[in-house]
């Protein structure tokens, strides 16, 4: 729930958030006095534990608009059962050269709790941790961005400042994953977007580019998740006309993950670099779209985040109705 009021000098808000999560699970969790079934599938299988927090936010913001400039101010306390209360806020400002182009800066301070899977997940390779901690994290931008109706574009630079991260980690040789909260990880870095839309036939044309490097403090501990990082990432779209109302779109994308991972048989493997090209091609008039897309074409064999194997080429198709929504309102 929020309330918001308009001033002469902007937006001004304030509110709050209640946020219950429960889970029953044959893992995760204490155990139940009584195991329990699923109440739509009496047949499944039995639930042995259970989890619960109840979380409340309270949240104010006030916007401020001038001239040629907008920011704004944001504060808000969290406590979650189990945890004291914690601060987050956030400023952002934004300077308007014209209605086409502006300069923006924002910075804030952000909070994660720790998942049920984090502090109950147990298996023969994985021992969680209830004694986790929220990770927090300072983060700010900069930037340039551009955009009218037939190009848009932008670049901007990014740092964070992260505390207590939490993974899941191991010693080199060992076979069972910890979580835990990391001293520290930080991270920097760039990036780019061009986008231009050129005429009828030649739909969209557009490129990005994202560079990031980190630093972090784990000694000789090898990460599942916090410490692999992509380092670089470049997408290129294309759209374009092929006759009447079909066309087509095209996505191609490099990548290179930073960090190790464990194959199926085991062995400590680093992330290899890898492309990747998607198509699409529909059919389209009005509100109806009919697609039919190929994911992956070259077929590629690459691990992705967490050391998961992706999939290989596959294919979908689809329907779209997209209804007006005015004519919804009028009916």
């Amino acid at each position: 729930m929020n309330l918001s009021r308009y001033g002469p000098a902007g937006k001004s808000m304030i509110g709050f958030n209640i946020r219950n999560e429960h889970i029953l699970s044959t893992v995760l969790g204490q155990p139940l006095e009584k195991s329990r079934r699923s109440a739509f599938l009496p047949d499944s299988v039995v639930y042995t534990n259970s989890a619960g927090r109840l979380g409340l936010t309270l949240f104010a913001e006030q916007q401020f608009n001038g001239p040629n400039f907008n920011s704004s101010l944001g504060l808000s306390v969290n406590k979650y059962a189990g945890y004291g209360a914690r601060i987050c806020a956030e400023a952002a400002f934004a300077y308007l050269f014209s209605d086409r182009s502006r300069l923006f800066v924002n910075a804030q301070r952000s909070l994660r709790y720790p998942s049920f899977t984090d502090l109950y997940y147990k298996s023969p390779v994985q021992v969680s941790n209830p004694n986790l901690k929220p990770e927090t994290a300072y983060s700010a931008e900069t930037g340039f961005s551009y955009n009218e109706q037939r190009l848009q574009a932008g670049i901007s630079l990014f740092g964070r400042l992260g505390s207590n991260i939490i993974d899941w980690v191991k010693q080199a040789g060992e076979e069972v994953w910890h979580s835990m909260n990391h001293s520290r990880v930080n991270a920097a870095g760039a990036e780019a977007l061009i986008s231009w839309k050129p005429q009828k036939h030649l739909r969209l044309l557009e490129s990005s580019y994202t560079f990031t490097i980190l630093n972090k403090e784990s000694g000789e501990l090898m990460s599942k998740y916090a410490l692999d990082y992509l380092k670089h990432k470049f997408n290129t779209r294309l759209e374009h006309s092929i006759y009447k109302d079909f066309a087509a779109s095209w996505h191609f994308s490099a990548q290179q993950r930073m960090g190790t991972y464990n194959d199926p048989e085991g062995n400590l493997q680093h992330y290899r670099p890898f492309c990747l090209l998607d198509g699409r091609l529909f059919w389209s008039r009005k509100e109806l779209t009919l697609y039919l897309e190929a994911g992956n074409l070259f077929n590629t064999s690459y691990y992705d985040y967490g050391g998961i194997l992706q999939p290989g080429r596959w294919l979908r198709a689809g329907i779209r109705i997209q209804l007006d929504r005015d004519l919804l309102s009028n009916h």
